[in-house]
């Protein structure tokens, strides 16, 4: 992933399945990941984060890590990668015109 031009740490994965709210600075792919103001908070400077972490209601942080969470488990767990590369072997080998893979 680093190749392609953004790597994210696995830690990004690990705090929003927990439902954490997390705050990042932006980087390429990041909202490809996480929706940016929806599931994840973007810091560009020290003030951004001053203001995260006193002017948002407990409320919505909860939301913020809910949705966090739900993102997560929804596209980004071994099962979900998983089916996504049996579905592109399956594309693949059908473009060769062979037989499809089956699951395991």
């Amino acid at each position: 992933m680093a190749a392609a031009g953004w790597s994210p740490s696995v830690r990004l994965f690990e705090a929003a399945a927990v439902g954490t709210p997390i705050i990042s600075d932006s980087w390429p792919g990041l909202g490809e990941i996480l929706p940016e103001g929806d599931a994840i908070l973007v810091a560009s400077h020290s003030d951004d984060v001053v203001q995260f972490l006193s002017g948002i209601p407990d409320s919505e942080r909860r939301r913020i890590g809910a949705t966090a969470r739900a993102q997560v488990r929804a596209a980004h767990t071994g099962k979900v990668r998983a089916a996504e590369l049996l579905a592109e072997l399956q594309y693949l080998r059908a473009e060769s015109s062979s037989a499809p893979l089956e699951a395991v």
